[in-house]
C-alpha cells in the first residue's frame, strides 16, 4: 500500500487530489512541521532534503518530490483526467 507522508496545505493537497483521483489504495501519515518531524532520523530516510510532501511506493522506494508523483501514476498506467467544473 502507499503511504502519503502530508502536512496541512497547497503543497500537500496536489498529492491528495492525484491520490484520490488515481483509485489507488493508500494511507495518509502526518508530519508535523512546527514540532520538527520532518527533521527526524525516521523522515529523513524517507526524504533526505526533509520535505513534505513524500510518497512511499509499495516497494518501500520514496517519491520526494511532488511534481514526481503525476509521473509515477502515469507510469503505471493509471489515466488522470481533469474536468472543468460546470457552472
Amino acid at each position: 500500500m502507499l503511504t502519503l507522508y502530508y502536512t496541512p496545505g497547497a503543497c500537500s493537497m496536489a498529492a491528495h487530489i492525484v491520490l484520490e483521483e488515481s483509485g489507488e489504495k493508500y494511507e495518509t501519515k502526518k508530519v508535523d512541521l512546527a514540532a520538527g518531524e520532518q527533521r527526524t532520523e525516521a523522515y529523513l530516510k524517507i526524504n533526505p532534503l526533509g520535505r513534505v510532501p513524500a510518497l512511499l511506493l509499495d516497494n518501500g522506494e520514496p517519491l520526494a518530490e511532488n511534481t514526481a508523483e503525476p509521473g509515477f501514476f502515469s507510469q503505471e498506467g493509471v489515466q488522470l483526467v481533469l474536468q472543468q467544473p460546470e457552472v
